[in-house]
Protein backbone atom coordinates (compact mmCIF):
# COMPACT_ATOMS: atom_id res chain seq x y z
CA UNK A 1 0.00 0.00 0.00
CA UNK A 2 2.40 2.33 0.66
CA UNK A 3 4.52 1.60 -2.12
CA UNK A 4 1.19 2.33 -4.63
CA UNK A 5 1.06 5.65 -2.21
CA UNK A 6 4.14 7.19 -3.38
CA UNK A 7 3.61 6.06 -7.24
CA UNK A 8 0.33 8.14 -7.02
CA UNK A 9 2.08 10.93 -5.41
CA UNK A 10 4.93 11.13 -7.63
CA UNK A 11 2.16 10.71 -10.68
CA UNK A 12 0.77 13.53 -9.41
CA UNK A 13 3.76 15.37 -9.25
CA UNK A 14 4.57 14.68 -12.42
CA UNK A 15 1.21 15.80 -13.92
CA UNK A 16 1.39 19.16 -11.80
CA UNK A 17 5.30 19.41 -13.49
CA UNK A 18 3.79 19.26 -16.89
CA UNK A 19 0.77 21.49 -16.53
CA UNK A 20 2.49 24.27 -14.99
CA UNK A 21 5.13 24.36 -17.80
CA UNK A 22 2.79 26.41 -20.06
CA UNK A 23 4.97 29.14 -20.97
CA UNK A 24 8.38 30.07 -22.47
CA UNK A 25 10.38 32.53 -21.01
CA UNK A 26 13.56 34.06 -23.33
CA UNK A 27 15.84 36.40 -21.01
CA UNK A 28 17.32 38.38 -23.31
CA UNK A 29 21.29 39.96 -22.54
CA UNK A 30 20.19 42.94 -21.18
CA UNK A 31 17.96 40.73 -18.72
CA UNK A 32 14.62 41.31 -20.33
CA UNK A 33 11.91 38.70 -19.99
CA UNK A 34 10.10 37.70 -22.87
CA UNK A 35 7.35 35.17 -22.24
CA UNK A 36 5.76 33.14 -24.68
CA UNK A 37 2.48 30.43 -23.99
CA UNK A 38 3.87 27.09 -25.95
CA UNK A 39 0.35 26.26 -26.72
CA UNK A 40 0.89 29.09 -28.96
CA UNK A 41 4.09 27.68 -30.51
CA UNK A 42 3.94 25.71 -33.94
CA UNK A 43 7.60 25.46 -34.80
CA UNK A 44 10.78 27.53 -33.53
CA UNK A 45 13.43 27.73 -36.35
CA UNK A 46 16.77 30.01 -36.38
CA UNK A 47 17.67 31.98 -38.99
CA UNK A 48 20.37 34.39 -39.66
CA UNK A 49 19.07 37.91 -39.00
CA UNK A 50 20.03 40.58 -42.34
CA UNK A 51 22.58 42.86 -41.97
CA UNK A 52 21.71 46.28 -41.05
CA UNK A 53 22.61 48.67 -43.90
CA UNK A 54 24.86 51.62 -43.25
CA UNK A 55 24.28 54.99 -42.91
CA UNK A 56 24.16 56.71 -46.42
CA UNK A 57 26.17 60.48 -47.47
CA UNK A 58 24.68 62.27 -49.90
CA UNK A 59 27.68 64.08 -51.73
CA UNK A 60 25.62 65.83 -54.16
CA UNK A 61 27.32 63.81 -57.27
CA UNK A 62 26.38 64.19 -60.94
CA UNK A 63 24.98 60.49 -60.66
CA UNK A 64 23.23 61.01 -57.56
CA UNK A 65 25.48 57.84 -55.98
CA UNK A 66 25.02 57.57 -52.15
CA UNK A 67 28.22 56.79 -50.41
CA UNK A 68 27.89 54.66 -47.16
CA UNK A 69 29.24 56.59 -44.07
CA UNK A 70 31.39 53.80 -42.89
CA UNK A 71 33.03 50.63 -44.71
CA UNK A 72 31.86 47.07 -45.21
CA UNK A 73 31.86 45.30 -41.74
CA UNK A 74 32.58 48.71 -39.85
CA UNK A 75 30.35 50.37 -37.07
CA UNK A 76 32.19 54.07 -37.14
CA UNK A 77 34.05 55.86 -40.16
CA UNK A 78 36.86 55.52 -38.29
CA UNK A 79 37.07 51.30 -38.45
CA UNK A 80 39.25 50.01 -41.28
CA UNK A 81 35.57 46.83 -40.79
CA UNK A 82 36.88 43.77 -42.73
CA UNK A 83 39.34 42.86 -45.62
CA UNK A 84 38.64 41.21 -48.99
CA UNK A 85 39.92 39.51 -51.52
CA UNK A 86 38.76 40.74 -54.64
CA UNK A 87 35.27 38.75 -55.49
CA UNK A 88 35.06 37.39 -53.09
CA UNK A 89 31.94 37.92 -50.27
CA UNK A 90 33.48 36.96 -47.04
CA UNK A 91 36.54 38.03 -45.01
CA UNK A 92 38.84 35.11 -44.74
CA UNK A 93 38.77 33.20 -41.66
CA UNK A 94 40.43 34.38 -38.36
CA UNK A 95 44.41 33.12 -38.88
CA UNK A 96 44.04 32.89 -42.75
CA UNK A 97 46.01 34.75 -44.89
CA UNK A 98 45.73 36.61 -48.03
CA UNK A 99 47.65 34.71 -51.01
CA UNK A 100 47.02 32.63 -53.62
CA UNK A 101 46.71 29.32 -51.67
CA UNK A 102 43.28 30.92 -49.91
CA UNK A 103 42.05 32.35 -52.78
CA UNK A 104 38.99 31.21 -54.41
CA UNK A 105 39.79 31.96 -57.93
CA UNK A 106 42.67 29.84 -58.45
CA UNK A 107 43.22 30.11 -62.01
CA UNK A 108 42.13 33.94 -61.66
CA UNK A 109 39.92 33.65 -65.19
CA UNK A 110 37.04 31.97 -63.40
CA UNK A 111 34.74 35.08 -62.18
CA UNK A 112 33.67 38.06 -64.32
CA UNK A 113 35.47 41.27 -65.07
CA UNK A 114 33.05 43.21 -63.41
CA UNK A 115 31.38 41.80 -60.22
CA UNK A 116 29.79 45.42 -59.28
CA UNK A 117 26.36 44.42 -58.60
CA UNK A 118 26.87 40.44 -58.38
CA UNK A 119 25.83 38.95 -55.47
CA UNK A 120 27.89 35.64 -55.95
CA UNK A 121 31.33 38.17 -55.94
CA UNK A 122 30.24 41.84 -54.86
CA UNK A 123 30.49 41.36 -50.54
CA UNK A 124 28.61 44.82 -50.26
CA UNK A 125 25.13 43.34 -52.83
CA UNK A 126 25.68 39.91 -50.58
CA UNK A 127 25.30 42.14 -47.52
CA UNK A 128 22.88 44.61 -48.18
CA UNK A 129 20.77 44.04 -51.51
CA UNK A 130 19.65 44.59 -54.36
CA UNK A 131 21.21 48.64 -55.01
CA UNK A 132 24.38 48.06 -53.12
CA UNK A 133 27.46 47.43 -54.53
CA UNK A 134 31.14 47.86 -54.38
CA UNK A 135 32.02 50.95 -56.45
CA UNK A 136 33.16 50.93 -60.17
CA UNK A 137 36.49 52.92 -60.75
CA UNK A 138 34.29 55.23 -62.50
CA UNK A 139 32.34 55.96 -59.59
CA UNK A 140 35.46 56.27 -57.23
CA UNK A 141 36.66 58.75 -59.96
CA UNK A 142 33.60 60.83 -59.71
CA UNK A 143 34.15 61.01 -55.50
CA UNK A 144 37.28 62.28 -56.11
CA UNK A 145 36.70 64.99 -58.80
CA UNK A 146 33.65 66.39 -57.49
CA UNK A 147 34.57 66.74 -53.67
CA UNK A 148 38.27 68.05 -51.81
CA UNK A 149 40.20 65.57 -50.20
CA UNK A 150 42.15 66.47 -46.94
CA UNK A 151 44.40 64.12 -44.59
CA UNK A 152 42.31 63.99 -41.27
CA UNK A 153 43.07 62.23 -38.03
CA UNK A 154 40.10 60.75 -36.45
CA UNK A 155 40.07 59.40 -32.89
CA UNK A 156 43.61 58.44 -33.45
CA UNK A 157 42.73 56.94 -36.85
CA UNK A 158 44.61 58.40 -40.09
CA UNK A 159 42.64 59.00 -42.55
CA UNK A 160 41.15 61.08 -46.11
CA UNK A 161 38.08 62.84 -45.61
CA UNK A 162 35.84 63.31 -48.96
CA UNK A 163 33.99 66.70 -48.60
CA UNK A 164 31.66 68.02 -51.01
CA UNK A 165 30.69 71.23 -52.06
CA UNK A 166 27.18 70.91 -49.80
CA UNK A 167 29.09 70.23 -46.89
CA UNK A 168 28.74 66.66 -46.52
CA UNK A 169 31.82 64.33 -46.29
CA UNK A 170 32.85 61.17 -46.18
CA UNK A 171 35.98 59.60 -44.34
CA UNK A 172 38.36 56.71 -45.19
CA UNK A 173 40.31 55.27 -42.85
CA UNK A 174 44.14 54.44 -44.47
CA UNK A 175 43.47 50.70 -43.17
CA UNK A 176 46.63 48.91 -45.04
CA UNK A 177 46.00 45.63 -46.48
CA UNK A 178 46.69 41.81 -45.64
CA UNK A 179 48.51 39.61 -47.30
CA UNK A 180 50.56 36.97 -45.86
CA UNK A 181 48.88 37.08 -42.34
CA UNK A 182 45.74 38.12 -40.94
CA UNK A 183 47.43 41.10 -39.86
CA UNK A 184 46.63 44.06 -41.75
CA UNK A 185 50.10 45.95 -42.58
CA UNK A 186 51.05 49.46 -43.12
CA UNK A 187 47.95 50.91 -41.44
CA UNK A 188 48.12 54.68 -41.39
CA UNK A 189 50.46 55.04 -44.29
CA UNK A 190 47.26 54.52 -47.23
CA UNK A 191 44.17 53.21 -47.78
CA UNK A 192 43.34 50.67 -50.73
CA UNK A 193 39.78 50.37 -51.68
CA UNK A 194 38.26 47.55 -53.93
CA UNK A 195 36.61 49.12 -56.93
CA UNK A 196 34.64 46.22 -58.81
CA UNK A 197 36.20 45.62 -62.01
CA UNK A 198 39.72 43.32 -62.89
CA UNK A 199 42.49 45.11 -64.18
CA UNK A 200 42.80 45.04 -67.84
CA UNK A 201 45.99 44.54 -68.02
CA UNK A 202 46.69 41.75 -65.83
CA UNK A 203 44.39 39.27 -64.78
CA UNK A 204 45.62 38.90 -62.10
CA UNK A 205 44.75 42.00 -60.90
CA UNK A 206 41.84 44.80 -59.98
CA UNK A 207 41.54 48.50 -60.11
CA UNK A 208 41.47 50.06 -56.59
CA UNK A 209 40.89 53.80 -55.12
CA UNK A 210 44.40 54.92 -53.25
CA UNK A 211 44.24 57.49 -50.52
CA UNK A 212 47.31 58.97 -48.68
CA UNK A 213 48.53 61.74 -47.20
CA UNK A 214 50.35 63.98 -49.75
CA UNK A 215 52.99 65.57 -47.56
CA UNK A 216 54.06 64.81 -43.76
CA UNK A 217 53.06 67.16 -41.38
CA UNK A 218 50.00 68.89 -43.57
CA UNK A 219 46.29 67.89 -44.09
CA UNK A 220 46.88 67.45 -48.11
CA UNK A 221 46.01 64.01 -49.75
CA UNK A 222 47.05 62.39 -52.34
CA UNK A 223 44.04 59.90 -54.42
CA UNK A 224 44.25 58.17 -57.31
CA UNK A 225 41.32 56.31 -58.61
CA UNK A 226 39.74 55.45 -62.09
CA UNK A 227 41.56 53.53 -64.80
CA UNK A 228 43.43 55.84 -66.37
CA UNK A 229 43.32 58.88 -68.76
CA UNK A 230 46.08 61.03 -70.41
CA UNK A 231 45.58 63.50 -66.99
CA UNK A 232 45.14 61.21 -64.37
CA UNK A 233 46.73 58.11 -63.08
CA UNK A 234 45.35 54.93 -62.24
CA UNK A 235 46.00 52.26 -59.73
CA UNK A 236 45.77 47.92 -59.42
CA UNK A 237 46.33 46.00 -56.76
CA UNK A 238 46.68 41.41 -56.81
CA UNK A 239 43.77 40.51 -56.02
CA UNK A 240 44.35 37.92 -53.92
CA UNK A 241 45.36 40.52 -51.06
CA UNK A 242 42.68 41.76 -48.61
CA UNK A 243 41.42 45.56 -48.87
CA UNK A 244 38.75 47.58 -47.57
CA UNK A 245 35.72 47.87 -49.22
CA UNK A 246 33.56 51.18 -49.32
CA UNK A 247 29.52 50.11 -50.31
CA UNK A 248 27.93 52.32 -52.72
CA UNK A 249 23.69 52.68 -53.31
CA UNK A 250 22.45 53.63 -56.13
CA UNK A 251 18.96 55.24 -55.57
CA UNK A 252 18.10 54.14 -59.52
CA UNK A 253 17.89 50.35 -58.12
Amino acid sequence: MKKIMLCAIALMAMCLTVSAQTKMVITKTDQTRIEIDVNDIDVVTFEESAASTPTLVDLGLPSGLLWAQCNLGADAEEDCGYYYAWGEIAPHPEGEAYTEDDYSDYYFDEMPSDISGDPAYDAATAAYGEGWAVPTPAQQMELMLNTTATFETLNNVDGVRFTAENGNSVFFPLAGRKTSSDQAEEVGLYGMYWSGLRFTMNIEGAYIMYCAQAEENTETASVVAGTGTAELPFMACPRVEGLPIRPVYNQGN
